[in-house]
């Protein structure tokens, strides 16, 4: 994961959460620890998709099954803009999806 996209994904998070952008760590889980609501989250997917220019797909970060939600860290969303589900996931839960 960039330094670059990580900042960003700080800054987009802090503001959809309205948190100091200091007092967010790439190991703070959204809703676990953050305490990021269903309309935080998607609020972030918007603000995810107008900065980075990209397109996530309805479903696809945060509407997985509640135990997976709830341990997203800032990590795994800035490894998920950068590479697509697969590292995000894996970085997660500790192992390769698909298995």
């Amino acid at each position: 994961m960039s330094s670059v996209v990580f900042e960003q994904v700080r800054q987009e998070v802090a503001g959809a959460l309205a948190r100091d952008p200091a007092s967010l760590s790439e190991t703070d889980r959204l809703v676990a620890d953050l305490g990021a609501e269903s309309l935080d989250l998607v609020d972030l997917t918007f603000r995810l998709e107008k900065v980075f220019q990209l397109q996530i797909p309805e479903g696809d970060l945060f509407e997985a099954a509640p135990s997976q939600v709830s341990s997203l860290s800032l990590r795994d969303v800035a490894d998920y803009v950068e590479n697509g589900w697969e590292p995000a996931l894996e970085s997660a839960h500790g192992e390769p999806s698909g298995s």
